[in-house]
């Protein structure tokens, strides 16, 4: 499953697949949804070989699952220019808050996702600034509360700018 990646890993947001090993005896199937990088409703599915493309489309579930609307199609087809644009919005943005945001604060991060997992953060601090963050307790209810600031194509710098300084440790 692709579904975080496609739309933003690799040079044109073509997802892991650009990634991976390309040989004759390699197959591959790939999964992903078009909501989370693409904002429209819908999913896909990538194969390598035509005989597994053709055994998935006999599928009931293939068959019987509800297409996307046309006009997503067509504005997904048609937005290929807005859809480059906005990821190189996002990698800017994505750099400049990993640039001003206090490096003890971030847990983890993936080079090339936009989110930052965050270490001793209040969340009431940041709901005092007026920021949200995502936050949720992993890997179930009683887990411990993951904490990440996900960056998209529509936050401006002075967004960012104020997150990081409503982070502990900013010296803003």
């Amino acid at each position: 499953d692709d579904s975080h990646g496609i739309g933003l890993i690799g040079k044109n947001g073509e997802g892991i697949a650009s990634s991976l090993p390309r040989k004759d005896n390699i197959e591959y199937i790939i999964t992903y949804s078009l909501s989370k990088s693409f904002h429209t409703e819908g999913g896909a599915v990538s194969c390598t070989n035509e005989k597994h493309a053709a055994l998935l489309r006999a599928l009931p579930e293939y068959t019987a699952t509800t297409p996307m609307p046309p006009a997503l199609i067509h504005a997904f087809l048609n937005g290929a220019e807005i859809y480059h644009e906005q990821r190189e919005k996002l990698k800017k943005n994505t750099a400049f808050f990993r640039e001003v945001a206090p490096g003890h604060v971030i847990a983890a991060q993936h080079d090339q996702l936009p989110i930052s997992v965050l270490n001793d953060v209040k969340e009431e601090n940041l709901l005092d600034a007026h920021i949200i963050i995502s936050s949720f307790p992993y890997p179930d209810p009683k887990g411990k509360k993951i904490k990440r600031v996900v960056v998209n194509a529509l936050h401006s710098q002075a967004d960012l700018q104020a997150l990081a300084d409503a982070l502990p440790g900013s010296f803003s």
